[in-house]
């Protein structure tokens, strides 16, 4: 009777300690927090949300080394990805990119279906810039399971864009037709439904007239703009150096009898009118 009284003690202890650091991290008063939450962490059986608010609270505080002891003091198999999770944004947070990066890599074979790692680690990539990296992986997170949000949607597309960037920067013009090869390669790669998302195709349309592609830069605009407006591509259309600059400014037209009154589609005509 006296051990259940005791545990029962303990465990109210914990929780009455775990809600005033909750508290106090709420309203940013980061070390008295940290000073509850440890107190909570060592009258709880299971201390584990209480270390994790305790990292917070001593990240807040800038001391670094403080949020990982409480880390390793929170590791253990059963909450493995949790604590790994965390320590991972604590490496981001504090421009550790590098360490972050090498352990997403290390778990990702074990945890690739948590579309939590997915995210981060093509988060990690676009931070470092490691545009060769994100060429090998991105085939692979693009069709990974993650978070169907508008920040999730805006890192794939800023991920392909810089991709499609850094192949035609990486041979250029000097050897163009392995260059479009590079690039049509990677373009088939696309899941289909990022194929038909016009900020993507954008992308792949700049990279192609960086290089003086412009007879298929041309013929993807025409394609994608026959099936969805977009004003970027409309714009971009202008730029191109049209082998036939008749048929685009005509092509341009008959756009301009569906949406007359498109900014971008007048600034197009009068380029094209120019070439």
């Amino acid at each position: 009777l006296l051990s259940r009284w005791l545990k029962q003690r303990r465990y109210q202890q914990a929780q009455r300690y775990l809600s005033k650091g909750m508290e106090l991290l709420a309203i940013e008063n980061y070390a008295p927090a940290e000073k509850a939450l440890l107190r909570s962490a060592q009258y709880a059986a299971e201390p584990l949300a209480a270390y994790l608010a305790a990292a917070q609270a001593a990240q807040a505080q800038q001391a670094i080394a403080r949020a990982e002891d409480y880390l390793n003091l929170a590791d253990n198999r059963q909450y493995r990805l949790t604590v790994q999770i965390a320590r991972i944004r604590l490496w981001l947070a504090t421009g550790q990119w590098e360490a972050a990066a090498a352990r997403l890599k290390s778990i990702y074979p074990h945890d690739k279906k948590e579309p939590v790692i997915n995210q981060l680690l093509l988060e990690t990539l676009i931070k470092l810039q490691a545009w060769s990296d994100l060429l090998e992986w991105l085939p692979v997170l693009a069709k990974a399971p993650m978070a169907d949000t508008i920040q999730q949607q805006a890192l794939l597309k800023t991920a392909y864009q810089q991709c499609f960037a850094f192949i035609a920067k990486m041979t250029g013009r000097v050897d163009k037709i392995n260059t479009f090869q590079q690039l049509q390669n990677f373009w088939q790669q696309l899941p289909r439904s990022h194929q038909r998302d016009t900020d993507i195709v954008l992308g792949y349309v700049q990279a192609l007239i960086s290089v003086g592609f412009y007879e298929e830069s041309d013929r993807i605009c025409c394609r994608v703009l026959a099936e969805q407006w977009h004003n970027g591509l409309v714009t971009i259309y202008g730029r191109i150096l049209h082998p036939q600059p008749e048929l685009a400014l005509q092509q341009a037209q008959r756009w301009l009898k569906k949406h007359p009154q498109s900014p971008a589609l007048l600034l197009t005509l009068g380029r094209l009118s120019m070439q």
